[in-house]
């Protein structure tokens, strides 16, 4: 859930206060492993959604990622209130601490005049250090981004 405190956004609009609505989300999803060996984990895949909700407007995405050993791609579909919006498309890559990958939006609806758009994310996880792994195993730690490991 956003904006709890409801930001006033009146210097956007001359009509008095303007408070942005909540915004509430859901997500889910789930690992499949495709290698026979259960101490395998070089293939999975994990299908995920997401659904949003603000104001009137609401937008769900579907899709999937598949990852081999360290290369991840993924397609997911957007779609909102009353349109299909847009396909995802991306790649992966991880090694060591470091996680890069790019997507690109290609949208499919009335909006297809923007050329859609791209995406480029660097992440570096701290939580992969060696002196880290036994901090974060000694714990209760739940690693909702596990499928980018």
């Amino acid at each position: 859930m956003d904006h709890l405190n409801n930001p006033d956004e009146s210097v956007l609009e001359q009509s008095g206060i303007v408070e942005r609505p909540y915004l509430w989300s859901i997500h889910g999803g789930s690992k499949i492993k495709l290698t026979k060996s259960k101490f395998s984990d070089r293939v999975n895949l994990y299908p995920n959604f997401i659904f949003a909700h603000q104001g009137d407007f609401n937008q769900i995405n579907a899709g999937s990622y598949l990852q081999y050993e360290n290369i991840l791609a993924g397609l997911w579909f957007r779609h909102t209130n009353s349109n299909a919006d847009a396909l995802i498309f991306s790649v992966g890559y991880k090694k060591g601490p470091i996680r890069i990958g790019y997507s690109y939006d290609w949208t499919i609806s009335s909006l297809e005049k923007t050329g859609g758009a791209h995406e480029v994310g660097i992440v570096y996880d701290f939580a992969e250090l060696p002196n880290m792994k036994l901090k974060f195993k000694s714990k209760k730690y739940n690693n909702c981004l596990e499928l980018f490991k």
